[in-house]
């Protein structure tokens, strides 16, 4: 369980300094080092589940945005406003990459006493996003998420969630072989799957 945290926290490859997994063969890593929301999405879920904290959903990061519409692959700065890209000051800002969807498991559901709640946060298909950490520092709340580069292969957290489209998959892995993508190998395992169905 997680909760808001009040001024600058630390971030390292592996994620929040501070944060613990309880089932590390399934949560954390450098692949899922921040789990992050739409701020948007944790208000329509609090309002579903009768008001919940921020954190009480599993997230490191809420944001003010449709982070579920960044393609996967996408690099992103997040730091204090009015920089370019670069901290503002020493050891603010991480830069990070955006490499796949949160798959919603029984474990989830059960820390919410609700057996139906894979298939009823799954069903808007916002389910929040995971990032590597390529460059450590610190984060707090009020700093600027901006977009560095995209892979340019248009395929959205949203949009891939959604669907796992055969033609999606396809221009994942050709992405990845012009070397504007690296694939995470958990998502890569679905992508690899669904690009088979189409050759099948």
């Amino acid at each position: 369980h997680k909760g808001a945290v009040d001024g600058p926290v630390e971030v390292s490859r592996t994620g929040i300094v501070t944060d613990r997994h309880g089932d590390r063969a399934h949560h954390g890593g450098s692949d899922k080092a921040l789990y992050v929301m739409s701020a948007a999405e944790q208000r329509h879920w609090s309002e579903v589940l009768g008001g919940i904290e921020p954190g009480r959903l599993g997230e490191n990061l809420l944001i003010e945005g449709d982070i579920d519409d960044v393609e996967i692959g996408a690099v992103l700065s997040i730091g204090p406003a009015g920089g370019a890209g670069e901290p503002a000051e020493e050891g603010r800002g991480i830069l990070v990459r955006v490499t796949g969807v949160r798959n919603p498991c029984p474990t989830f559901a059960r820390g919410l006493g609700r057996g139906d709640w894979v298939e009823v946060f799954s069903e808007r298909a916002r389910v929040g996003v995971y990032l590597s950490v390529l460059r450590d520092g610190s984060v707090a709340a009020g700093d600027e998420v901006r977009l560095v580069s995209n892979p340019g292969h248009r395929v959205t957290c949203h949009r891939w969630f959604a669907h796992h489209d055969p033609r999606d998959a396809q221009a994942m892995l050709a992405s990845e072989a012009f070397g504007n993508l690296r694939l995470a190998a958990f998502t890569r395992k679905y992508v690899t799957a669904a690009a088979d169905e189409q050759v099948g």
